[in-house]
């Protein structure tokens, strides 16, 4: 992945200073971001998610279960 920045927070969190969020509080913000009608336009929101483990197997297996529609298939 490519990693912009200058590392301040990285900083931060080796002085104890800032706990990186986990993927369940994030997918939380996520969550309620989306059910909030402030945001029509779609949450825009920036973690630093490096280092973070990949997506459990469960997760991707559940998007690739729903049906496909043609129509909207992007090219």
């Amino acid at each position: 992945p490519c990693r912009t920045g200058n590392g301040f927070m990285d900083r931060l969190a080796r002085e104890g200073m800032f706990c990186p969020p986990t993927r369940k509080q994030m997918r939380v913000v996520m969550d309620a971001l989306e059910n909030d009608p402030r945001f029509d336009h779609g949450p825009v929101l920036t973690l630093d998610t490096w280092g973070l483990e990949p997506e459990p197997v469960e997760l991707s297996e559940s998007v690739a279960a729903e049906p496909k529609n043609d129509a909207t298939h992007d090219v």
